[in-house]
């Protein structure tokens, strides 16, 4: 999904689950790459957006139909914790 809030484009995921789990054991390193990618098609395609500011959200579903917002997900912090868990076969 993408949405815009006032000066703020924003890159949205929605994912249903079962239960509730961290955001590293949801999104992939390809998943987030695929988004961001996403994200620059979109705004290189659409002139009046490239002075915009752009985040990524991401909703999560429950089983109970309840969503979680988790604003401005992809951080730098989630990136590296993506990165080593995988690295180190944890994932």
């Amino acid at each position: 999904l993408i949405a815009q809030k006032g000066d703020f484009i924003i890159f949205i995921e929605v994912k249903a689950r079962k239960k509730s789990t961290n955001i590293e054991e949801v999104l992939s390193l390809r998943q987030i790459n695929r988004m961001k990618v996403a994200a620059q098609i979109f705004i290189d395609q659409n002139q009046p957006f490239h002075n915009h500011n752009f985040r990524f959200d991401f909703i999560e579903i429950n089983s109970f139909f309840k969503p979680t917002h988790h604003i401005n997900f992809i951080s730098w912090n989630l990136l590296m914790a993506l990165y080593f868990s995988r690295a180190l076969g944890v994932f």
